[in-house]
């Protein structure tokens, strides 16, 4: 459905960066991607990351300085007005929707701006509005809409014209927890009922492994890795653990403490009420038998084991870590 190659973008490169010497920066460095229909694409990475960027370029709102992007097999370039009818976008800090009109007139109004009229584009309002639970709202100013229901009504103009493909950038970006699911919870269905395929730009990690099937992380304009979601945040993720053992003697505590330091670096070790409490933040779980195995020669008295999940925004920052040092110090900016 949508397939980026070798997208690059570089800012500060016009004549008037150039008079005022601003510095040039690679917002997209040879960004390559392909996104399958039906599918939930997440788009992952840290503010300043190149997301919006690329989102942009898709759009039509930002001209590429090198590469290609087809949607639906039509070139944003060369076929530009094609390529955007086939794409709803939800922009962040973008206003998506008129505040004075109300929900049925903005959705009449943008329906319009697609090239939809008369019977078909009122039978397409009328589906939108039951289906997106507007029925009872329809002759309501969209000001006065909770903050929830707004994005909610951004995410039903998007698909006022029934495109193929739905773009949300930080759609649950400003809500509270129980508008964020609502919407979270929209979308899925919207993708399950519909069979759109979805691009989610997201920083939060538990929305896009809600959500996504598949995601890449981008950072400094650049993919560090795009896989499936299941395998991102299992295979790649630690565990956390807390072993309680009966109270040590000072030397034998201390032994304990360099021989845990070859098995876990990032062990801390403390005593808790005659016991000591053994936590281990960033272990990966076929580490947890060594680490038994030094309490048991240690002749330690186990008294228990407790894992906890390991953070995903700490998955995501691995990621991100790893690619800056393979990437070194300056980065792909600049």
């Amino acid at each position: 459905m949508v397939v980026v190659s070798d997208i690059t973008k570089v800012y500060g490169q016009d004549a008037v960066s150039r008079l005022i010497r601003r510095r040039l920066v690679k917002a997209l460095d040879r960004v390559s991607l392909e996104i399958r229909g039906g599918e939930v694409f997440g788009l992952l990475g840290p503010n300043g990351a190149g997301k919006t960027t690329l989102i942009k370029i898709l759009c039509g709102l930002v001209l590429p300085d090198g590469g290609t992007a087809t949607i639906c097999g039509f070139d944003i370039l060369r076929q530009r007005t094609r390529a955007l009818a086939c794409l709803g976008a939800v922009l962040e800090g973008n206003r998506n929707v008129y505040w004075r009109l109300t929900v049925k007139e903005n959705l009449t109004y943008f329906g319009h701006l697609k090239g939809w009229i008369g019977r078909r584009l009122k039978r397409r309002i009328a589906w939108l509005l039951d289906y997106f639970g507007f029925k009872d709202l329809a002759r309501e100013p969209a000001a006065n809409l909770s903050r929830g229901w707004q994005q909610r009504l951004a995410i039903c103009v998007a698909l006022v014209n029934d495109p193929p493909i739905l773009l949300l950038d930080e759609p649950t970006l400003g809500l509270d927890v129980e508008s964020a699911r609502s919407v979270r919870d929209l979308v899925q269905r919207v993708a399950a009922d519909q069979g759109k395929t979805v691009i989610l730009s997201t920083h939060h990690m538990e929305l896009a492994r809600h959500l996504c099937r598949r995601v890449a992380v981008i950072d400094r304009g650049r993919v560090l890795t795009c896989s499936d979601a299941h395998a991102l945040f299992q295979g790649a993720s630690t565990q956390s653990y807390r072993a309680r053992v009966a109270e040590l003697p000072p030397e034998a505590l201390e032994r304990l403490r360099v021989r845990l330091g070859s098995v876990a670096p990032k062990a801390v070790i403390g005593t808790d009420d005659h016991e000591v409490v053994i936590t281990l933040p960033d272990v990966r779980w076929e580490s947890l038998f060594d680490m038994l195995s030094l309490l048991r020669d240690e002749g330690c008295n186990f008294l228990s084991l407790s894992r906890g999940e390991s953070d995903l925004d700490e998955v995501f920052l691995d990621v991100v870590r790893a690619g800056r040092e393979a990437d070194g110090p300056g980065g792909s900016g600049a």
